[in-house]
C-alpha cells in the first residue's frame, strides 16, 4: 500500500481497486484502510464508500452499513448500485419499509439492478402495519416497469404481491385482462391472471387463463394443480403436479406440492418419494426430511421418526435444530 501511496498519492483509484480486492480476500480491516484513503483523496466519489458499506453489511456492522451508504446516495443519487446496498443494508437491520424505499429507488433508476426486485419481494412480505403506501407505490413501479418490460417476470410476481396484500385481486383481474389483450402471447399476464382468478374463488376462470398460459410455457402445470388442490380436487391437483414435474423435472416447489397432496391422500410411499425428489433439488434445506419425518409419524413409524429427529439435530443449522423440536413436540404429544 505506501508503494501505491508513493507512486500516485493523489490518485484514488488504486486504493479503490485495493480495498476491493482486499474485501474479495476477507481482509476486511486492510480493507477498509485503503478505502478511506481513496474517501480523504477523492471525498466526492461514491464508490468507496458503497464498498466500505458491503464490508460493513458482511461484518454485520448495520448501523456502519447504512451511514456509508447513505452517504454514498447522497454524493451520487443517480448510482442505483449505492441505493440497492442501502436497501441490503436497512434489510440486514430488519428496517423493511426504509429497505424497500431504497430498493424502489435503485428500480427506477435501471430496472435490471440485480437483486433489486427480489429483496423488494422480501421487504414486502415482511412487512406487518403501517406498509400499505409502500404496497401502493410497489405496484405502481411494477406497472411502470412493465410498460416498458412487459415480461419483466419480477415485476410480474411484484403486482401480484402487492395486490392480494392489498386485497386488490380484483383489480388485477381487470388489469391482466387489459394486458392478454393486448399482448395475447404474454406467459406472465395469463399466469397472474390465473392466479388472481384463484384468489377470486373464479376457478373456471383461473383454469381456462392457467391453460391459455400452459400453452406458452409449461411452468404453469404447478399452479394449474394449485388451482385443482383450492378447489379439493386432489386427483386433479395430483395429475397436474406430475404433468409439471415431467415438463420441468427439476422443478423443486412441483415435487413439493405433490408430496403434499399424497400426503393429504395417505399415500406414504408416494409422498415420501415426492419429497426426496424435492429434497435432492433442494441441497441446503432440510425441510423436505422434516415433512418425511412428518410422514413417518403419521404412518406409524415412530423409530424412523426419530431418526430423522437425529438426523436434524446433528445439523448445526439454526432452523434444522428448530425443526428437529419441532418434529420431536409432534412426536411427544402423538399417539
Amino acid at each position: 500500500m505506501k508503494l501505491v501511496a508513493d507512486r500516485y498519492p493523489n490518485n484514488a483509484k488504486p486504493y479503490v481497486v485495493i480495498g476491493i480486492t482486499y474485501q474479495k480476500l476477507k481482509f476486511y480491516e486492510d480493507a477498509v484502510a485503503a478505502l478511506k484513503h481513496a474517501i480523504q483523496i477523492d471525498p466526492n466519489d461514491a464508490t468507496p464508500w458503497i464498498a466500505v458499506g458491503v464490508i460493513y453489511i458482511e461484518q454485520e456492522e448495520h448501523d456502519k452499513a447504512v451511514g456509508a451508504c447513505r452517504q454514498a446516495v447522497k454524493i451520487a443519487p443517480d448510482n442505483n448500485f449505492a441505493w440497492l446496498q442501502l436497501g441490503h443494508a436497512y434489510f440486514a437491520k430488519w428496517k423493511f419499509a426504509d429497505a424497500g424505499v431504497a430498493l424502489q429507488q435503485a428500480i427506477r433508476l435501471n430496472p435490471e439492478t440485480k437483486g433489486a426486485w427480489g429483496c423488494l419481494v422480501a421487504c414486502l412480505g415482511n412487512l406487518r402495519s403501517g406498509s400499505r403506501e409502500l404496497l401502493t407505490s410497489s405496484a405502481l413501479l411494477a406497472k411502470n416497469t412493465l410498460m416498458d418490460y412487459p415480461e419483466h417476470q419480477e415485476a410480474w410476481l411484484v403486482l401480484r404481491l402487492t395486490h392480494d396484500l392489498l386485497d386488490r385481486n380484483s383489480d388485477l383481474v381487470s388489469y391482466c385482462e387489459s394486458a392478454t389483450k393486448e399482448r395475447p402471447s404474454s406467459y406472465e399476464a395469463w399466469f397472474a391472471l390465473a392466479i388472481a382468478e384463484m384468489r377470486q374463488k373464479r376457478f373456471d376462470q383461473s383454469i381456462a387463463a392457467c391453460r391459455k398460459a400452459i400453452e406458452l410455457k409449461p411452468d404453469a402445470w404447478q399452479v394449474l394443480g394449485d388451482i385443482y388442490m383450492a378447489q379439493g380436487k386432489h386427483d386433479d391437483a395430483i395429475a397436474a403436479y406430475l404433468e409439471a414435474t415431467r415438463r420441468v423435472p427439476d422443478n423443486s416447489g412441483a415435487w413439493a406440492d405433490l408430496g403434499d397432496v399424497y400426503r393429504k391422500q395417505s399415500k406414504w410411499d408416494e409422498a415420501i418419494i415426492a419429497y426426496e425428489k424435492e429434497a435432492k433439488l433442494s441441497r441446503n434445506d432440510n425441510y423436505p426430511l422434516y415433512k418425511i419425518g412428518m410422514v413417518y409419524m403419521e404412518r406409524g413409524q415412530r423409530d424412523k421418526a426419530h431418526e430423522v429427529v437425529s438426523r436434524l439435530e446433528k445439523s448445526g443449522s439454526v432452523i434444522d435444530q428448530s425443526l428437529a423440536k419441532e418434529l420431536a413436540n409432534e412426536l411427544q404429544s402423538g399417539p
